[in-house]
């Protein structure tokens, strides 16, 4: 009983940390409001907007470039020019959707 009970307790514990790791993605992917209704199992119905654009920003050649350069210069580099655009996307209020690798999603004209 104690074998199954420590078993227990530690696919708890790995299903605790999933369910966290799905709750911060998708806290990532939309905004806070709809992030919750969807947790919620509450349906999300599709809304139209009349004006809304998606910047979708890649460094060209990041793998070259950074074969050139240490890991702490890269992520430096990376964590410069994420800071300008995020000060961009506060100024002009747009909604940060994620930062993968060296690409930067943001989003504007949504509510």
């Amino acid at each position: 009983v104690s074998t199954q009970s420590t078993g227990l307790t530690k696919l708890t514990e790995v299903l605790c940390r999933e369910k966290q790791r799905s709750d911060d993605l998708i806290y990532k992917l939309v905004p806070a409001d709809i992030a919750k209704k969807l947790k919620n199992h509450i349906t999300v119905p599709p809304e139209i907007f009349d004006s809304v654009s998606v910047l979708y920003a890649d460094i060209v050649n990041f793998t070259l470039i950074s074969s050139y350069h240490s890991a702490t210069e890269v992520v430096n580099l990376l964590n410069y020019l994420f800071c300008l655009i995020d000060k961009l996307t506060d100024k002009y209020e747009a909604f940060k959707a994620d930062t993968v690798g060296d690409a930067y999603v943001a989003v504007t004209g949504l509510p």
